[in-house]
């Protein structure tokens, strides 16, 4: 009786050894994923992803075009219509999001369900993620005339 009890033990310690080999084993392989891994622990906000710098006028006849053209039925529906985009004072872009083919066109006037009335360097800061647009519009960085929902939903072809 005594030789099946030791055998027990024995053979207990060795399901032990093997267990913490295979825990050891698991805690060097998750050091070694982060090791590769730029993590960054400090307390400092996270950095966004910077994007290829794009001038103004790319930005609003070339990228959100093709955003929109992209984009979900849902979002497309709540953007449905005419939106102006004032760009300091200089630049004004008209969108017409009323039709399947989007279409922008550099104009000074028009009709338009909303007006956006915002800074170059703001834009491009929403286009980089820097800024949220919804923060943006409520400490009056954006000036929105017309339907905010519809400068809300816009401002999701922008975002990253």
């Amino acid at each position: 009786m005594i030789d099946k009890k030791s055998k027990l033990d024995d053979s207990e310690k060795e399901v032990q050894k093997k267990a913490l080999s295979a825990t050891e084993q698991d805690e060097v392989s998750s050091e070694s994923e982060y090791e590769n891994d730029e993590y960054d622990d400090s307390d400092e906000p996270a950095k966004p992803i910077s994007r290829q710098s794009q001038s103004v006028q790319e930005l609003l006849t070339k990228e959100i075009c093709e955003r929109a053209s992209k984009s979900h039925d849902l979002l497309r529906s709540k953007i449905k219509g005419k939106i102006m985009i004032k760009v300091d004072p200089k630049q004004s872009y008209l969108f017409d999001f009323s039709t399947p083919d989007s279409k922008v066109a550099r104009s000074t006037s028009g009709s338009a369900d909303v007006t956006i009335e915002l800074g170059e360097k703001d834009l491009l800061r929403i286009y980089n993620g820097m800024l949220n647009p919804q923060i943006a519009m409520l400490s009056e960085k954006i000036r929105v005339i017309g339907n905010p929902e519809m400068a809300v939903y816009f401002f999701n072809l922008v975002c990253p």
